[in-house]
């Protein structure tokens, strides 16, 4: 069984509260299980943004991290855990989702064992709404844990041309010259959305802005022991 979406740009998301166990400023977001059951077709590489909002009057709020992803295939309720690059500081209260990025039917994972339908929001048409037609439990699940320290000495940072990212500012794809394995922008509220580059020829990648709010935001790529920054502009 699953609850599904059927068009690019719609958002689910799923309440959690954050375990009396976690230690706050040590454990954080790291990862999150889901699973995607086939729906008519496999699941199996359409492209979804992994999300994680804080709590605004108990609905979704600000974004405090969204992630491009793409589906892995998975047995029958088989979790699949998509990890991020980042632990993320979670409120008490937050949301855990996606955005699907396809048009065509894609549902997760609903488990009829236990009801928690009124943890469920979705977003059609740029307003939340709670669920109060589903009833049970969505199959996703945030990953509490830490990263190991990692030893950043030998890493480079240097500035990037603002010549290699184009259009500046952008509302679409934004390309950026160059290889690199991972790119992430920040904006002012210290929000980061980290991107998979897709590869359009040997020395041109680009990323899409376009469900990212206008503004302000510092762009970072990183190729090997090298990380190149640059201010960028998102307009709608």
């Amino acid at each position: 069984t699953a609850i599904g979406l059927n068009y690019s740009g719609d958002y689910i998301a799923y309440k959690f509260t954050r375990p009396s166990d976690v230690e706050v400023g040590k454990d954080s977001v790291i990862a999150l299980d889901m699973f995607f059951p086939y729906l008519g077709t496999s699941p199996a590489n359409k492209n979804i943004y992994i999300c994680i909002w804080n709590d605004s009057l108990g609905s979704p709020n600000d974004l405090l991290i969204r992630k491009a992803q793409s589906i892995q295939e998975s047995g029958i309720n088989e979790f699949v855990r998509y990890k991020f690059e980042q632990a993320i500081a979670v409120p008490e209260i937050f949301y855990v989702g996606y955005l699907q990025n396809v048009n065509g039917k894609l549902g997760v994972g609903l488990d009829r064992n236990t009801n928690s339908q009124e943890e469920i929001f979705y977003n059609l048409d740029g307003k939340w709404q709670a669920n109060t037609i589903i009833s049970g439990s969505l199959m996703m699940r945030p990953v509490f844990g830490t990263f190991p320290k990692e030893d950043i000495t030998g890493i480079d940072y240097q500035p990037l041309k603002s010549t290699a990212v184009y259009p500046n500012p952008a509302s679409g794809p934004l390309y950026i010259e160059g290889q690199y394995d991972k790119i992430w922008v920040t904006d002012l509220r210290g929000i980061t959305y980290t991107f998979t580059p897709e590869n359009i020829s040997n020395n041109l990648q680009s990323i899409n802005l376009q469900h990212l709010p206008s503004g302000m935001y510092i762009l970072q790529a990183q190729n090997k022991d090298q990380v190149y920054s640059t201010k960028i502009f998102k307009e709608d």
